[in-house]
């Protein structure tokens, strides 16, 4: 009977303490909120104006600026058509007027990155974010005749 009672009372002492144990925590005391950072970044081109005038072979080049955003790639397309495409940050590609011909043509900048935040969404570029700047090309492959002047006196 003894024994009997023993197993009772640690079997109470245990019941109690197991239910002590399970506390119900509300959800509200382990929210916390994340703040998404924005994005932040440019491509920039050596164009002195928004519209750019060609006559002859022309090279650009470009720089990618960002605070931590990670560059992925560049794509550069001339009336939907690609003509560059690159992982690095800071680049040139030629424009060959001859290829696309007189008038005037979309020069579309695409460039891709992540956050930089180390996330494993970041890291597997599962968050990309990409921006379009598009410029006027005006493409002129007939020169003025060249003057010459056989006799020059000043």
């Amino acid at each position: 009977m003894r024994i009997i009672i023993k197993i009772c009372f640690y079997l109470i002492i245990c019941i109690s303490l197991s239910l002590q144990a399970c506390k119900y925590k509300y959800e509200e005391d382990f929210y916390m909120e994340i703040e998404e950072a924005v994005p932040n970044s440019t491509i920039n081109l050596n164009l002195q104006e928004e519209d750019l005038y060609i006559c002859d072979i022309t090279e650009l080049s470009y720089s990618y600026q960002s605070e931590n955003q990670r560059f992925i790639n560049i794509s550069v397309y001339m009336d939907e058509k690609r003509i560059y495409e690159s992982r690095y940050e800071d680049g040139s590609f030629i424009i060959d007027p001859v290829k696309f011909g007189n008038g005037s043509h979309t020069l579309s900048v695409k460039y891709f990155y992540t956050l930089g935040n180390n996330r494993l969404e970041d890291l597997t570029e599962a968050t990309l974010f990409s921006e379009v700047i598009t410029y006027q090309v005006l493409i002129d492959l007939e020169r003025p005749e060249s003057i010459a002047a056989p006799e020059v006196y000043i």
